[in-house]
């Protein structure tokens, strides 16, 4: 089940999903919010709570649109931009090689929905190709976040160790990069 509306330029598009267990919010392109409901929420509801948004929206929108680097819409996000984010990940690999020498396998760039990065039992790394979109110290502190899990695989007091190697102000940097997070909340 979907609905559409506009607030005021921008396209917000309602859907339903089952599995989803509260409201999220996404901004997609600076025109366009795409919001998940649970089956439990109702559309006047899932409407009510992008209002209580609207700020987040527009200020999030206006950051996106004025970004230094490449923005990215549907028609050109990507096919548009995997490229760059795969040297973009592959130089700040080499650059921290050094100090985080773990083997890994394979290196995707993908579409991912709600990450930044992850690391599978295999030692394959993930990355969103958004990365790009970045400040650059954060791209760099989401390649070495997941480069610290070839070698421990949690987030116990042992991992935050590797990552405080690099970055000591590792919770600075989460603090931001929630501000970024794929334009949601």
């Amino acid at each position: 089940m979907n609905h559409q509306f506009l607030l005021d330029s921008i396209s917000v598009h309602l859907r339903k999903v089952r599995r989803a267990k509260r409201l999220t919010l996404r901004l997609i392109t600076p025109a366009q919010v795409n919001v998940t409901i649970p089956y439990f929420v109702s559309f006047q509801q899932a409407h009510d709570f992008v209002l209580t948004k609207t700020d987040w929206i527009y200020k999030t929108a206006n950051k996106l649109s004025q970004s230094p680097k490449k923005q990215f819409t549907q028609d050109n996000g990507l096919a548009a931009h995997k490229d760059d984010a795969q040297q973009l990940i592959a130089s700040i690999i080499e650059k921290y090689t050094s100090t985080y020498p773990y083997a890994h396998k394979k290196v995707f760039v993908k579409n991912l929905r709600s990450r930044w990065g992850s690391c599978s039992s295999v030692k394959n790394l993930n990355f969103n190709y958004r990365l790009v979109f970045l400040p650059e110290r954060l791209a760099e502190y989401v390649v070495v976040h997941e480069l610290c899990h070839l070698k421990e695989m949690n987030h116990g007091p042992n991992f935050w160790k590797l990552v405080t190697q690099k970055f000591p102000d590792y919770k600075q940097l989460r603090k931001k990069l929630r501000e970024y997070s794929f334009y949601c909340l």
